[in-house]
């Protein structure tokens, strides 16, 4: 036997290592494809890395023509590196590390501890803090995962862009990892 409890999601079984890697696919099934944005905040964008997030990366200046030849490899690093590590989302439930991640691509992963904080009803620190850590146990993830994504949507909206169909499958694959959806 696997661990597998009836009506609970598979995915609490899997590793943190595992769980990063789902979480990856969500984000590049989502985020595929090079996106411009109007947005002077993350200019041209591919698997949702935006020439910002690379120049972090790499630690130098990238160049659009850099940002192009990303791979799906690299993407992955980028994802595991400043985001997975930076939210410390190995310590988070099912689900609600996507919405997270989801959230910290868009807006950097300080921004998305302070929208769990938010969701959560705990003072906000900006980081992963006891508090925060105490009010995760037993919690029901589903509806901080919609609070997470309403404040995803609002942030997107006061940058003058249109939450998209990324953001609708993110929330799904977030609400189904957590067995909320």
């Amino acid at each position: 036997m696997d661990g597998y409890i009836p009506g609970q999601s598979r995915i609490m079984h899997h590793p943190p290592v595992a769980r990063c890697e789902i979480c990856a696919d969500a984000l590049l099934e989502a985020h595929g494809g090079v996106v411009y944005r109007d947005s002077a905040l993350r200019g041209p964008c591919l698997n949702g890395i935006s020439l910002g997030m690379l120049s972090a990366f790499l630690g130098e200046p990238a160049s659009i023509g850099r940002l192009m030849r990303l791979d799906e490899a690299l993407t992955r690093r980028i994802y595991r590196r400043l985001i997975w590590d930076e939210l410390g989302a190995d310590r988070l439930p099912p689900g609600l590390d996507l919405a997270l991640m989801a959230f910290a691509l868009e807006a950097g992963p300080h921004a998305a501890i302070l929208a769990l904080q938010d969701a959560l009803g705990v003072a906000r620190s900006g980081a992963l803090d006891e508090p925060s850590r105490a009010a995760l146990l037993g919690l029901e993830a589903g509806p901080v995962i919609t609070r997470i994504f309403a404040a995803l949507s609002a942030h997107c909206l006061a940058l003058g862009q249109l939450p998209g169909r990324a953001l609708d499958e993110l929330r799904a694959a977030a609400l189904g990892m957590a067995g909320s959806g």
